[in-house]
């Protein structure tokens, strides 16, 4: 309990932290009189599940959730937000932010929930999610570079915030699977370092609730 609350606090000083950067990226505001600058297109995509069906149930994620969504819509951010979402409703998410953050002057991805790492690859997990076979990872799973890739495309300024479990039971059922077939695949804890370097990777920001690994 002690533990679970200290890392409560320090995700909560990260989410402060991220806010003020985002405060000092809207500038200040206009004087009485002056023209108003256009205002900028920001879009958010806030993720939180909790209610998993095939494994303990997280207190925090979608609560988190709810409480950043606030937040952004309160810096003027347009905000697709989801709670609680199986797989099809997630990729359903994804699609209409991929759609709604083309061209924005910044694109923010909250995520709150399961995650695992695979092969050096971070993976989300729906509430829906079960890994009884080494094909359930691609089919019950959402790839996080996939999200992350649909931030490439003409958004000016690009901010990730994981507040992904680090004890997930799932990953060692998947772990279970996949040794069964190959022994090539590794599941590791917590999520692997996003790489952002290379073309496309200015002005991103990757914000861990843990640190990689």
């Amino acid at each position: 309990e002690t533990a679970r609350r200290e890392r409560s606090g320090e995700f909560r000083r990260h989410c402060v932290a991220a806010a003020l950067v985002l405060g000092v990226m809207a500038g200040p505001p206009a004087l009485g009189g002056a023209q108003a600058a256009t205002p900028e297109k920001r879009v958010a995509l806030v993720v939180g599940n909790s209610a998993y069906r095939h494994t303990l149930t997280l207190e925090n994620p979608s609560r988190d959730a709810r409480a950043v969504a606030e937040k952004l819509q309160k810096l003027g951010f347009e905000v697709i937000e989801g709670y609680d979402l199986d797989k099809p409703q997630m990729d359903q998410k994804i699609h209409a932010f991929a759609k709604a953050v083309r061209g924005a002057d910044i694109g923010m991805f909250f995520y709150a929930g399961h995650g695992m790492q695979v092969n050096g690859e971070n993976y989300l997990v729906p509430v829906d999610a079960a890994f009884e076979d080494p094909s359930d990872l691609e089919f019950r799973a959402v790839s996080m570079d996939a999200v992350i890739q649909q931030m490439k495309y003409d958004v000016a300024v690009r901010v990730v915030v994981l507040d992904a479990c680090r004890d997930n039971p799932l990953s060692r059922s998947l772990a279970r699977s996949l040794s069964a077939v190959t022994r090539s695949a590794k599941v590791a804890d917590g999520l692997a370092k996003i790489d952002i370097g290379g073309e496309g990777g200015e002005g991103t920001a990757i914000i861990y609730a843990t640190s990689p690994d």
